[in-house]
């Protein structure tokens, strides 16, 4: 038997994922929108001590908070709450 508050905290995690997967959603939407500069074939090939363009530097921030913050999050929250 669970403790009366365990279901309501699992549905609470679950909740919390699907808002993250949401915002994930609307960030990669963003990433999609911006356009990809001829020399952004890879980050490696971008030259790191020159001014970058806004687009080439929101894509580059964008891919690292969904693959380092947002779809670990998601999945942290959904394996907590099973």
């Amino acid at each position: 038997m669970t403790d009366a508050w365990e279901q309501p905290a699992r549905d609470a995690l679950r909740a919390a994922a699907r808002d993250v997967r949401s915002i994930v959603q609307r960030l990669q939407d963003l990433h999609d929108s911006l356009p990809v500069t001829p020399e952004e074939t890879s980050l490696r090939d971008l030259d790191r001590d020159r001014d970058l363009p806004f687009a080439v530097l929101a894509r580059a921030v964008i891919r690292n908070v969904l693959n380092d913050s947002l779809r670990p999050a998601i999945a942290d929250l959904e394996a907590a709450a099973a």
